[in-house]
């Protein structure tokens, strides 16, 4: 991992809050949304209850999803055609837990940059066996919604979707092997020990990428660049 020392004007933004995306919502998407957190909709759907054209409701949906306040799959029934989009509101257990948890994390670095000889390669251990983790509760919260791996790319996208589904709000090149991430919700504690957080963030990535089946040879290839752009830090993968 290719370190580099946080600048203001480099590295992304904080994670924002759920509370604040809502209230600034236009009354038309807020009516849907309100309706996502009903029960799932389809865009056919949606336009019926609204009496707004599909196009219309596509586009407050895409804005949604943009802003972490929906979720965006296909049924894993198997029928014929194209599988069927569905939209459901993030609820509490979809929501990133690392805000509530910045303090904490800062401790824990300062205690692994003090304590370890090997601090960088212990943080990316504790990435990898987070994500583990991470990746279970994300196939229990959306039900088996992540796409089974069937190649680099479908192992690339799911790594994205659970990076955006923590907060990072991910931004990523046609074949998904440049990621930038735009937020992050340990923004002070990276700051703060860039070695640790951004390694623990890399071993996510290894490990995620692990778990969705991607290449041993991949997994290892995937690197993580803190703080390398205006307003990112960069995945390649």
């Amino acid at each position: 991992m290719t370190q580099r020392s946080p600048k203001t004007q480099f590295g992304p933004l904080p994670g924002p809050s759920p509370m604040m995306r809502v209230r600034n919502l236009s009354k038309a998407r807020a009516k849907i949304l309100e309706f996502l957190s009903q029960g799932t909709c389809t865009v056919a759907s949606l336009a019926t209850k609204t009496g707004q054209h599909e196009n219309t409701i596509r586009e407050h949906l895409d804005a949604l999803v943009e802003d972490d306040l929906a979720i965006r799959y296909q049924s894993i029934e198997h029928s014929r055609g194209r599988p069927a989009w569905f939209y459901r509101a993030v609820n509490e257990t979809d929501r990133p837990v690392f805000n509530e948890y910045s303090g904490l994390a800062s401790a824990l670095a300062g205690s692994i940059a003090r304590t370890s000889s090997h601090p960088i390669e212990d943080a990316i251990e504790a990435g990898i066996s987070w994500a583990k983790v991470l990746v279970t509760e994300s196939r229990k919260n959306s039900k088996g919604e992540d796409e089974k791996a069937k190649n680099a790319i479908t192992s690339r996208r799911n790594v994205i979707s659970l990076f955006k589904n923590l907060g990072f709000a991910p931004k990523h090149n046609p074949d998904l092997s440049k990621i930038k991430l735009t937020r992050c919700p340990l923004l002070d504690a990276a700051r703060q020990y860039p070695d640790i957080i951004c390694s623990v963030h890399l071993g996510i990535v290894r490990g995620a990428l692990a778990e969705f089946g991607a290449a041993p040879a991949a997994v290892l290839k995937a690197e993580l660049e803190p703080f390398a752009l205006k307003g990112a830090c960069l995945v390649r993968m």
